[in-house]
């Protein structure tokens, strides 16, 4: 089994995280949590689900409660991969690019 953490962080911490947990097994995959903010995604962890019309506020990211949490609801000893999708950027980035 091949587990990925995957992030797709937010521009600051004052906004929420999305979070999906990818669990693989041979050439079938599924996803296995998905939550739109850190604290959601530990919730699920501890058996509460994402209220999808609630507000999700952001937040520093706890990593290892995160990597934790996904080892949990996985129900393996650790995950594998953590892709998270950021900007990378040499001069700070002031607002909204093109696609």
């Amino acid at each position: 089994m091949t587990t990925v953490l995957a992030l797709d962080a937010a521009w600051t911490d004052k906004q929420p995280t999305g979070v999906a947990l990818l669990v693989g097994e041979g050439c079938h995959w599924r996803c296995a949590a998905l939550a739109p903010s850190y604290q959601s995604f530990l919730g699920l962890a501890n058996g509460v689900a994402v209220d999808w019309n609630g507000t999700f506020h952001g937040s520093a990211p706890d990593i290892p409660a995160l990597l934790s949490a996904a080892a949990q609801i996985a129900n393996t000893q650790s995950v594998d991969v953590v892709a998270i999708d950021m900007p990378v950027a040499t001069c700070p980035i002031k607002g909204r690019r093109i696609s």
